[in-house]
């Protein structure tokens, strides 16, 4: 029963820590990328915008992965 209240509590919690992070930390950087002149013609022969994409949500995914990892390691779900 005690798994149960710890997990209600971080269910309760995560959207409110959610809402209180910015949407991408990576959105100014990016807009700052478009004003380049140059990165139109290097993204005719390698998509850079599109892999900055990518691997933000590549890390995003990991963030999110390891952030689960440590929670259950946490309240002893896994070893």
């Amino acid at each position: 029963m005690q798994k149960v209240s710890e997990i209600a509590i971080v269910l309760i919690f995560l959207p409110i820590v959610m809402a209180a992070l910015p949407k991408s930390p990576f959105r100014a950087f990016l807009d700052l990328w478009e004003s380049i002149p140059e990165l139109n013609s290097l993204n005719y022969f390698f998509p850079v915008t599109e892999c900055v994409s990518v691997l933000e949500a590549w890390v995003a995914c990991i963030g999110i992965f390891y952030t689960i990892m440590l929670l259950a390691r946490w309240i002893k779900m896994i070893d």
